[in-house]
């Protein structure tokens, strides 16, 4: 298999990081930048080398994935599951992490870890790992992969397992190169006042209450007629009666849909998802379990019917869509909760560390994105002419006030005595201290009343009392 550019430039540098005395690096590549085929030309490497790998991953759909890739790579993997009871010999093995983690206690497995050159980590942002690291020797060398290498744990972050990071590229990059398709953003507030957070991310329950309303889910299939009429598309729900509500209004307005949850049976999902894959302008609404692991290109709407926190969340709902085809060079993404104007668009750059993420300390932090007054698709803040539709805001002049047009014509000194004349009101020398900077106690300097402090203080909205607190001062001063 011939690698991409970038990829071959990040075997590179994991080659050059190891060289270094970096023995755990985290690589992070986007969804679609082929992080499977990265590390399967590393395990070749290694096997060619003579040397032993072990791939870690946390889900049976990444499980085979991983092994169908590596038989590309001409590796033939041993895999290790619940259904595997025998320790694997090979010098290349998959093995779930439920597994290993329920085996560590016997003592061969201890060795059986140990025995390995190179641990691969899939989605190793993933808390269910750590347990493989006290069970590792420093010699080991461990590759940790992740679309989102992400923590918000302090008491864990991937600092302490990991020792660099190497960021393959951008999803920018990716959709540039025509390996990703482009998002076009929209959404639909969605009040959250009252809804409390449980282990970081939005109480599921409480936030299913503000989703089951009949306006909502008439809003989301209307809005879906707008932006994604005949569209496949996949849904991300927050409760199993959410999704099987809104799969019932899809079906009343005449669409083909299906819910989906990982409480079905494993045939009946199995039949879901074939429905799914072979099914023209399918819609298919799940609750927590098609975030990762889950392929298919064709879908053109991600449609998020619910409010995250989580970063790593929201990338992967979207990124479920950004596969590209023959036929799909662009896909729709339906935001319900308000998760773009959160996390940012799902295309901007991105900046990963194994450091825990800083809070935003204000608003100016948070990302800045604005909608389109004609299309209402979510565009970046500083875009004068927006690229869904080309339209151009008319932007008014802001019409200047006459102390504006004064002050323009005034020197500094002019202005001071200007301000000295007693001819311009409190509002007025509010004005001028604004537009000149200054201080508040320019213009307190210049009232000489009670009442003159009572009516600056309704115009700067202050509490009751300053305004005879700073005259009290003010007349104790001149005592």
């Amino acid at each position: 298999m011939k690698l991409r550019p970038y990829q071959t430039g990040t075997v590179t540098k994991i080659k050059e990081q190891f060289a270094a005395g970096c023995n755990r690096i985290v690589v992070c590549a986007p969804t679609g930048a082929g992080k499977t085929v990265i590390f399967s030309e590393i395990s070749k490497l290694v096997y060619n080398a003579g040397k032993s790998v072990l791939i870690i991953t946390n889900r049976k759909e990444l499980c085979s994935q991983t092994n169908n890739k590596l038989q590309d790579f001409y590796l033939i993997p041993d895999i290790l599951n619940a259904n595997q009871k025998e320790r694997p010999e090979s010098r290349v093995v998959v093995s779930m992490v439920e597994t290993l983690n329920r085996r560590l206690s016997k003592s061969d497995y201890l060795g059986f870890i140990q025995r390995f050159d190179l641990i691969i980590i899939d989605e190793c942002h993933i808390h269910s790992f750590d347990k493989i690291f006290s069970c590792m020797t420093e010699k080991q060398r461990v590759l940790g992969f992740s679309a989102t290498p992400y923590r918000k744990s302090i008491e864990k972050p991937l600092k302490n397992y990991y020792d660099s990071i190497i960021n393959v590229c951008q999803v920018r990059e990716l959709i540039e190169l025509g390996f990703l398709s482009k998002p076009h953003s929209y959404g639909v507030p969605i009040s959250l006042t009252g809804v409390k957070l449980k282990g970081g991310d939005y109480d599921e329950v409480e936030m299913g209450k503000i989703y089951d309303d009949k306006v909502k889910y008439t809003g989301a299939v209307i809005n879906y007629e707008k932006y994604a009429k005949n569209k496949k598309t996949i849904v991300f729900c927050s409760t199993i009666q959410n999704s099987k509500m809104l799969v019932e209004t899809f079906i009343n307005a005449g669409y083909k849909a299906k819910h989906f949850d990982c409480y079905m049976l494993e045939s009946e999902r199995n039949n879901i998802l074939n429905w799914f894959y072979t099914t023209s302008y399918a819609i298919l609404c799940n609750v927590g379990i098609l975030t990762t692991g889950f392929d298919c290109p064709d879908i053109i709407c991600i449609l998020i019917y619910r409010a995250t926190k989580s970063l790593p969340l929201f990338l992967q709902m979207v990124g479920r869509g950004s596969r590209v085809t023959p036929e799909k060079k662009d896909f729709t993404v339906l935001d319900f909760g308000n998760n773009c104007a959160t996390h940012g668009l799902w295309e901007i750059d991105r900046s990963w560390s194994l450091e825990p993420p800083k809070k935003r300390s204000n608003k100016k932090d948070a990302p800045m994105i604005k909608e389109c007054t004609a299309c209402h698709a979510y565009i970046p803040i500083n875009i004068k002419i927006c690229p869904e539709c080309g339209f151009i805001p008319i932007v008014k002049k802001k019409e200047k006030t006459e102390i504006e047009i004064l002050l323009e014509r005034l020197t500094p000194s002019e202005t001071q005595r200007l301000a000295n004349s007693g001819t311009l009101t409190i509002e007025e020398l509010e004005q001028v201290r604004e537009l000149k900077g200054y201080k508040v106690g320019w213009v307190l300097f210049k009232l000489e009343t009670l009442e003159q402090f009572k009516e600056y203080s309704k115009i700067k909205n202050y509490k009751n009392g300053w305004a005879e607190y700073q005259w009290k001062i003010r007349t104790s001063d001149s005592e």
